[in-house]
């Protein structure tokens, strides 16, 4: 068996690749892994046929990186035809959850202690953040009367949203999610970006008048901004954003709006609420046909950012031979016989149970007397009927999501939580899982490139390297005081007692490498301020900073 060993870093898409202790040389590794700069969720399968047919073997992979990619290859490892021939293990995994923090502090010490005056300015700073800090946009598309409100309404925990097809879907309504507020605030603005009217707190009434439609001056955009309790959203700023179908757009904006999101480069995900009483309507087509063609892609994230919500699951009647597998497998056969879209992923749900639970829970004027009625039935029912227990079918999930979610049952069954059970049996709570899985899948990982190219685009416009040699040239004197300093800073090298601890710090985050060399080229000053800095450099700079700053030095110097 050959022995396989695979780094893969998902922020600059570099590799490396050593087959049986010993590096392979980038044209082999290009031919085995894809081309440079490519992601590894497009060579994964290619990778692993790749190294069967080029060794003439069975392989081992032992990989390195973000858990997300080990899961790619796990999928690809089904997918191969030589599956059986194939052992893959982990080495060094990864969550990408903390990776965006990390390369935060990271620039924050780099902008506290670096001696390069560039380096400190607003500017870069404003890119950085803008670039880490930046919204990650959600869509909740469907056609009328598919129980879109509803659902949102349930993930938000209470009655927001107007009931009414007509007063919901003729807006856009952008939900922020506001860590650690307890309450809901919106402001509306009109097609001219003109705020027209806000409400703190925000109610069901006020969200009625904000949604004015039908005035001189009609509302276009309604901004909300409060908690999202049920999804993980760390470190991204979340939009879940309540979009109008193609059947109820009021202007041409609000299409374009939705057909934005569905094309975006950074592939937000997209949440296709289906009528599970009403399947296979004309205007879900014009929609539908949009999302194939971005489904069939290719990679998996164009798959996964996809969830097709077969809502109002409670209503199917058994005795008409309507259960919840049957419905789920037309959904399928719908989607694929009339747009080609294959193994969607199908949520059943219940959303208005799920809503009404948790309005009860957070005490919600809203809920209605037929509302606490049919809680009172409805918690029992999902519980004793094994066919409403739609979270059973959300095992497409990761295997650790999956499992995090039935670990949520059995505490809401020990707990003798009966409400807590009913609600994730509901299957909206399934759909959360799914949206936190996604966000750090594939939006923390794209946050944190986009933090790193952003930063690093802006020091090589800077282009302070060729400044720096046209001022040392010629002047001998500079160089050797420069020597003097290359001689102190290795000094302190060589005496710093905590360097291998700092080493291993670094090269945890696997984008510092790459930020640090780019830093090493760039700085005002480099050559004019390094000599009265070396002293601070002594007490503020890592180790493996100043290795970089020594190492750029010895290329400028003749």
């Amino acid at each position: 068996m050959t022995s396989i060993e695979l780094l893969y870093n998902p922020y600059t898409r570099g590799k490396i690749l050593l087959v049986d202790g010993g590096d392979v040389q980038k044209d082999e590794c290009e031919k085995l892994c894809g081309a440079e700069g490519t992601e590894l969720s497009e060579w994964a399968l290619h990778f692993l046929n790749a190294c069967i047919e080029h060794f003439n073997d069975s392989i081992s992979v032992n990989f390195s990186g973000i858990r997300r990619d080990y899961e790619f290859l796990e999928d690809a490892v089904k997918k191969s035809k030589y599956s059986s021939d194939i052992s893959l293990s982990e080495k060094k995994i990864v969550d990408a959850e903390n990776r965006l923090q990390e390369l935060k502090n990271l620039f924050a010490e780099m902008q506290e202690n670096t001696p390069f005056d560039s380096l400190k300015s607003a500017e870069v700073k404003r890119l950085f953040e803008k670039a880490t800090d930046s919204e990650f946009e959600m869509a909740v598309v469907a056609t009328m009367s598919s129980g879109k409100s509803t659902l949102i309404n349930s993930i938000l925990g209470r009655e927001l949203l107007p009931a009414r097809n007509e007063a919901t879907t003729a807006n856009i309504a952008r939900i922020h999610d506001i860590d650690d507020t307890d309450h809901f605030r919106a402001e509306s603005f009109d097609k001219d970006g003109n705020k027209i009217g806000e409400a703190d707190p925000l109610t069901a009434e006020d969200m009625e008048r904000l949604n004015n439609i039908d005035g001189e001056n009609p509302a276009s955009v309604v901004e909300i901004y409060g908690d999202i309790p049920g999804i993980e959203s760390k470190n991204i700023r979340l939009v879940l954003s309540d979009t109008p179908g193609p059947n109820n757009s009021r202007t041409a904006e609000h299409e374009k709006h939705t057909m934005d999101l569905l094309n975006a480069d950074y592939k937000p995900m997209i949440i296709y609420v289906l009528n599970g009483t009403q399947l296979e309507t004309n205007d879900d087509n014009i929609l539908l046909s949009n999302v194939a063609r971005l489904v069939k892609s290719g990679d998996r994230q164009s798959r996964d950012r996809f969830l097709f919500v077969l809502n109002k699951a409670d209503e199917f009647d058994p005795d008409k031979n309507e259960t919840v597998a049957r419905k789920i497998d037309d959904v399928k056969r719908y989607l694929f016989n009339k747009h080609g879209i294959e193994n969607p992923r199908v949520f059943p749900t219940s959303a208005y149970l799920a809503k009404i639970i948790r309005q009860s829970h957070n005490n919600d004027p809203m809920l209605t007397a037929k509302d606490k009625r049919s809680l009172l039935s409805d918690v029992g029912y999902f519980i004793e009927e094994e066919r409403m227990h739609f979270s059973d079918y959300a095992d497409f999930l990761s295997p650790a999501t999956f499992a995090e979610l039935k670990q949520r049952i059995e505490n809401a069954k020990n707990a003798n939580d009966e409400d807590e059970l009913a609600l994730l049996y509901s299957g909206v709570p399934s759909i959360e899982f799914a949206i936190s899985e996604y966000l750090s899948k594939y939006a923390l990982p794209a946050k944190i490139t986009e933090g790193v190219y952003s930063f690093k685009d802006k020091i090589e416009a800077l282009n302070i390297e060729a400044n720096a040699k046209n001022e040392l040239a010629g002047n001998e004197q500079k160089v050797q005081e420069l020597q003097k300093s290359l001689e102190m800073i290795k000094a302190t090298l060589a005496k710093g007692d905590k360097a291998q601890e700092v080493k291993q710090q670094i090269q945890s985050l696997s984008v510092c490498d790459r930020l640090n060399k780019e830093l090493a080229k760039s700085g005002s000053s480099l050559l004019s301020n390094f000599g009265k800095n070396v002293q601070s450099m002594k007490k503020s700079v890592h180790t493996e900073t100043a290795r970089v700053y020594l190492d750029n030095i010895k290329m400028m110097i003749p």
